[in-house]
């Protein structure tokens, strides 16, 4: 009787170890000024991460201001939390699902590069017009900016 009160003593303590020390979380961190996107997926044992998985997805405009040389800084990057695993087994509050992040839908292409690493050499000042108006949200301002570059690169 004494050996099998131990043993179930041991197995209680061994779940709820389980359930309280070793986790799986999936954290997003978003810029809303370039859309960019860190996906951090960690296993942890007393909340340290051993093993941690982590995906950057940065945007067409990400990309397109960094080839306009004023690269996203990512002042107002923002942190959530998508899933919390205890034990692997039961998701904890917040539990996220569903569609967070829709890709980039591919109008910044290899082919446009050089148009607008030419454009932006010879219009010094667009990075940092394009830049002011993402964050005044001047969309007639950055349809312009964009229009100019499309016909810089069909005169060329």
């Amino acid at each position: 009787m004494r050996r099998g009160t131990k043993l179930l003593i041991g197995l209680m303590g061994a779940v709820a170890f389980w359930f309280l020390g070793v986790d799986w979380v999936w954290e997003v961190e978003t810029c809303p000024d370039c859309h960019f996107v860190r996906d951090s997926a960690h296993h942890r044992v007393l909340g340290i991460s051993i093993i941690n998985n982590t995906n950057e997805q940065p945007s067409d405009l990400g990309t397109l201001l960094s080839d306009l040389g004023v690269p996203c800084e990512h002042q107002n990057l923002t942190h959530w939390r998508k899933h919390r695993w205890w034990g692997f087994v039961f998701c904890s509050c917040p539990c996220v699902n569903g569609v967070y992040l829709v890709t980039n839908n591919g109008w910044y292409e290899d082919e446009v590069f050089p148009y607008i690493y030419q454009y932006a050499e010879d219009h010094p000042d667009a990075g940092a017009r394009f830049w002011k108006m993402i964050e005044t949200d001047d969309v007639d301002g950055i349809a312009q900016i964009w229009s100019e570059v499309v016909r810089y690169g069909e005169n060329r």
